[in-house]
């Protein structure tokens, strides 16, 4: 317990190099922490009594006189949700508990004398809608999963990737998709279909701002390292998600995207049962190469028993 409270230091005492205007108040940081850390328990928080906690405005005039324009009470919090989701990942899901909780609020507290003034009237509704979570939300996922994807040298950009695509696996796993064309489910077929479908002695995604590509071919392949680590959160926290899209799925869209020359999959474009087995094929293959890191030969593995154990689930 110690030591997690000696993480929640990177909240409660913010760097002044990170140029942070406008920091989550030591209330906030209470009230997710305390919801976080009792998530799942049998001394679990209600989640709409710590969304009402969090996003109450009564102390709000206070951080309006004390950081004059910057203060924002919905992207502060926005900010600090999506940041304990990166900085914590084990946190994730209960923080995805919290963002639907004040989205469900019917009002934001405020004081007397804030209603009768109407102030932060103009913003309430985009507050209460975190808008601003949903903007980091997409944009962040972009950001991490292609443009610092790689970087100059091996493993650049690594922890951000595996860490979004793991925030956007647990969503697909607690607010599992109807449409085939939600964003999340998307990036999930992207990540995969990217790693396994082309072939990784020859394919070489194009670097951010034109850097130059100094890699040889074993470097290619040993970009692998860093695409299956991407692509796990997809299959061992959301992979039933995917399965269930079997059929449903068009990748079309996909295919366009591959390189020339190194599409590995020559069958339909449909997302189907022999496109799934394809994808274990693929991750045997990459757990036999020795080329590869041993944790990634090992994770290899154990994604193709995690799809086995999917496929036996769904039976």
């Amino acid at each position: 317990m110690e030591q997690q409270y000696v993480e929640w230091d990177y909240f409660f005492y913010p760097l002044p190099e990170d140029g942070d205007e406008d920091p989550p108040t030591w209330r906030e940081i209470r009230t997710l922490r305390d919801f976080v850390e009792r998530f799942g328990h049998a001394d679990e928080i209600p989640a709409d009594y710590a969304a009402r906690r969090l996003m109450s405005l009564c102390d709000e005039d206070q951080q309006v006189e004390e950081r004059g324009d910057f203060a924002n009470k919905g992207d502060r919090v926005s900010w600090f949700l999506w940041d304990l989701g990166m900085f914590m990942p084990r946190y994730q899901r209960a923080v995805l508990k919290v963002v639907e909780a004040v989205r469900a609020l019917s009002v934001l507290e405020r004081t007397e004398d804030q209603i009768l003034s109407g102030r932060f009237a103009d913003s309430l509704l985009g507050w209460n809608r975190l808008d601003k979570f949903e903007e980091i939300w997409n944009d962040r996922s972009i950001y991490f999963s292609n443009v610092n994807r790689y970087g100059s040298f091996p493993f650049e950009g690594l922890g951000g990737c595996v860490i979004t695509n793991a925030f956007q696996a647990n969503h697909l796993s607690i607010y599992p998709p109807s449409s085939p064309r939600s964003p999340e489910l998307c990036r999930g077929f992207y990540t995969i279909v990217f790693a396994l479908e082309q072939d990784p002695w020859n394919h070489t995604p194009r670097l951010p701002y034109s850097r130059h590509d100094k890699r040889n071919a074993y470097g290619h392949i040993q970009m692998l390292n860093t695409d299956l680590r991407c692509l796990s959160p997809f299959i061992e926290i959301s992979g039933s998600v995917l399965f269930y899209f079997l059929d449903r799925k068009d990748l079309t869209s996909l295919e366009a995207l591959k390189l020339p020359n190194s599409n590995l999959w020559k069958g339909d474009s449909l997302f189907t049962m022999q496109r799934w087995q394809f994808w274990k094929e693929r991750l045997l293959w990459i757990s036999k190469q020795d080329e590869l890191m041993n944790l990634t030969r090992e994770l290899a593995a154990k994604l193709v028993r995690s799809m086995q154990n999917i496929e036996k689930n769904k039976i």
